[in-house]
């Protein structure tokens, strides 16, 4: 948790977060799709999501969307494995830039503007997804 705010404040046109804990949550979701159907559908999956302000999931193998969330995703091409994804709710997302790399499909970044979220140095956010030694995927 940072400490930061959950009140938007406007100055000049130039929206900024005051105090607030920001929560962050990194999960290796081992795909969004099951035999059962989306996991985004199930309450209580979207509700360990909802209690955060910025997710970071891996293995999601295809577009996220949440209500409520900015979304990026990055998925490998050709693969059923793997991709990583990015959340951050609505209200926080002018604070932040999302850094997309087409060459490595398992890393994700977003940088945190210091100015929107009164920081003294913008924050940068990593999602990566480590591919287990064994796996036959030999891409990157």
């Amino acid at each position: 948790n940072m400490t930061m705010t959950n009140k938007i404040k406007s100055n000049k046109s130039r929206l900024s977060v005051t105090k607030k804990n920001l929560k962050f949550l990194s999960w290796n979701i081992q795909a969004s799709s099951t035999t059962e159907g989306n996991k985004f559908s199930i309450k209580e999956f979207k509700k360990i999501i909802i209690e955060h302000d910025f997710a970071c999931l891996q293995e999601v193998r295809e577009e996220v969307h949440l209500p409520g969330y900015s979304t990026v995703t990055s998925l490998r091409e050709g693969s059923r494995s793997g991709g990583v994804a990015i959340l951050v709710k609505k209200d926080l997302s002018q604070g932040v830039e999302f850094i997309k790399n087409k060459e490595w499909p398992d890393y994700l970044t977003c940088r945190l503007k210091r100015d929107f979220f009164r920081l003294d140095k913008d924050i940068f956010l990593v999602n990566v997804y480590a591919r287990p030694h064994n796996s036959s995927d030999q891409s990157q």
